[in-house]
Formats: structure tokens, C-alpha cells, sequence
């Protein structure tokens, strides 16, 4: 008889939790809707739905190329300042990846194969009127460079001269996850039915107070780019033992975003015998229009600048 009650008690005790937890996924779900409902009737689009101010561009004159990758919720608008910059001295693409300033329901669609295919592509247009062509990429940005340079196998300088690193997705950092690690809860998110993408409630990881609440910046992810996010960072794993092009990587120690810990030892294990830090911790994860944003200008034309004569 006991058995039977403590079995009862033990269902009883599931199904609120089931219900507690299907009732707060729903919730959460329309709250979102609503938020992304109110936040899209502000945006302007062009014909191809892409956000105004968002689109592909390039700049300035010169045999070598500098190929601009943007990183997760952004588009080519978050180089405004750095591009300008580079491209008195380099010739600058800044490219956009699929799906980003686009409507979330294209977005949702993208995988990262289809955001290094495009990078591979932008490369290797550039190399067809360059004699020299380099990357510089921001966080999720980062990650998808890196499994481009690794796809390239032995002829990694076919596709890139080298690459410039701005707080790269090598992990993701739980200084601002509450209670669990990022990672314990995107595992929990797999038994979410309801909600289908999410809204971060943090302003840009930015030391800038007037940047924090940039013009551009979705703050709306469908579930499936997290999803494509954190599997593209677990293919990377390891496999820094096989580049074996220059390589500058910058970073903060106040990124919230992204394990700077980790960039560090990723960049000790690389096998490139050109591999160089530079730490701007004067700025957030935004490295690229945050706080020191013209050091890091400077810093990553001289290293392209030092790599031109290394080559010469």
C-alpha cells in the first residue's frame, strides 16, 4: 500500500513539474513573440529584407584585402569604425553572413555550413584581384574562420595570409549566466517546446556607456543558431594544432561574452610558428567599436603590415 501511495505521490509530483515547466516554456515564448513583434515594426528593410544599414560592403584601394566577418546578432553594420580605419591602408570587404539582419524566420533556416561557405566564397573572390588577402573576424565570426582555415587543409595561405581574431567563440564565457554554466543550460533548453528563440536582455558587452544600446543589433536568436553556434565551437576543439597561418588574436580580460581564458591557451597551442596577443582591457567584447577600438586598428595593421615584409 505504501509503495502504491509513494508512486502516486512521485507521479503527482512529475506532472506539476512537467506542467510548471511546459506552462513557463509557453510563457516565455509569447513573451518573446511579443517583444520581437514590437521590435521588428521599428525596422526598415530593403528589397532583399535585409535590414537598412546592414548590407555587404567594401572600401578603399589596394592589393591586399581585408575580409570583415561579423559575429552572432550582428551584420556589417558593427564595423562602421573599423572599416573606415583599415581601409586607408588595405583594401576592405565587409561581408554579411546568411541570415543575419535578415527576418528571424530566414535566420532560423542557416547553418553554419552556409555561414563558412559564404566566407570561402568572399575569399576567394577577393584572391582573384588580390595578391594578398586576410581576415579579421569578431565572436561567432571567429569560429566560422577558423573551421574555414581548417577546411582549407594543407593550403590554408591559399585561402588566407593570415587572420586577425577579435574575442573569437573558441567558448563561451558564464560570467553572465545565472546559477548553472552557459553550457548546462543550453542543454536544458533542448526540452523547451514552446519557445523557439530567445531575447537577450543585455545591452552590447561594451565599456562604452553610448554604445551599449547600438542602433543595429538584434537582440533576438532563434534557438537554431545557438544550436549551430555551440556545435561549431565543439568541432573546432582541438584542431588549433592544424593551423599553420599568422595569426593575431585580441582580446579583454572584461569580455563577458567569451572565455578569453580559453582564446589564450587555443592560441599557445596553435601550430602556426607567427601567433601574437594583443589585450585591449580597456574595452568589452565589442573590441571592434568599443573602448581602444583605434589601438586595435593600429594593431592589426601593423600586423599585416609586419607580415607583408615577412613575405616580401
Amino acid at each position: 500500500m505504501n509503495k502504491k501511495k509513494n508512486l502516486k505521490r512521485m507521479l503527482w509530483v512529475i506532472g506539476i513539474l512537467v506542467f510548471v515547466w511546459l506552462a513557463g516554456d509557453f510563457g516565455y515564448s509569447r513573451y518573446v513573440a511579443s517583444k520581437h513583434a514590437d521590435w521588428e515594426s521599428t525596422i526598415e528593410r530593403d528589397s532583399n529584407g535585409v535590414m537598412e544599414g546592414c548590407q555587404a560592403y567594401s572600401l578603399g584601394e589596394s592589393d591586399t584585402a581585408v575580409l570583415l566577418v561579423h559575429g552572432i546578432n550582428d551584420t556589417p553594420y558593427t564595423y562602421r569604425k573599423l572599416a573606415p580605419e583599415l581601409a586607408k591602408d588595405f583594401h576592405v570587404r565587409v561581408m554579411r553572413m546568411p541570415g543575419f539582419g535578415e527576418p528571424l524566420k530566414v535566420c532560423a533556416t542557416k547553418t553554419a555550413e552556409d555561414w563558412i561557405t559564404v566566407v570561402e566564397s568572399e575569399a576567394r573572390q577577393l584572391r582573384e584581384s588580390h595578391s594578398r588577402v586576410l581576415v579579421v573576424a569578431h565572436s561567432l565570426g571567429g569560429a566560422v574562420t577558423i573551421q574555414s582555415i581548417l577546411r582549407a587543409g594543407p593550403d590554408q595561405k591559399e585561402l588566407f595570409d593570415g587572420a586577425i581574431l577579435l574575442a573569437p567563440a573558441i567558448e563561451v564565457s558564464n560570467r553572465r549566466s545565472p546559477v548553472l554554466p552557459t553550457r548546462i543550460w543550453h542543454n536544458v533548453s533542448a526540452g523547451l517546446l514552446f519557445t523557439k528563440m530567445t531575447y537577450n536582455p543585455f545591452g552590447n558587452d561594451c565599456q562604452d556607456a553610448e554604445e551599449r544600446d547600438s542602433a543595429n543589433r538584434v537582440q533576438f536568436t532563434p534557438r537554431t543558431m545557438i544550436n549551430e553556434t555551440f556545435k561549431l565551437i565543439d568541432k573546432n576543439r582541438g584542431q588549433e594544432t592544424n593551423i599553420n597561418i599568422p595569426i593575431l588574436l585580441i582580446v579583454s580580460d572584461k569580455d563577458q561574452v567569451n572565455d578569453h581564458h580559453a582564446s589564450e591557451q587555443w592560441l599557445q597551442n596553435l601550430a602556426s610558428n607567427r601567433k601574437t596577443i594583443y589585450w585591449n582591457n580597456r574595452s568589452g567584447h565589442a573590441l571592434q567599436y568599443d573602448l581602444g577600438w583605434e589601438d586595435v586598428a593600429r594593431q592589426i595593421a601593423k600586423f599585416i603590415a609586419a607580415d607583408s615584409k615577412l613575405n616580401d
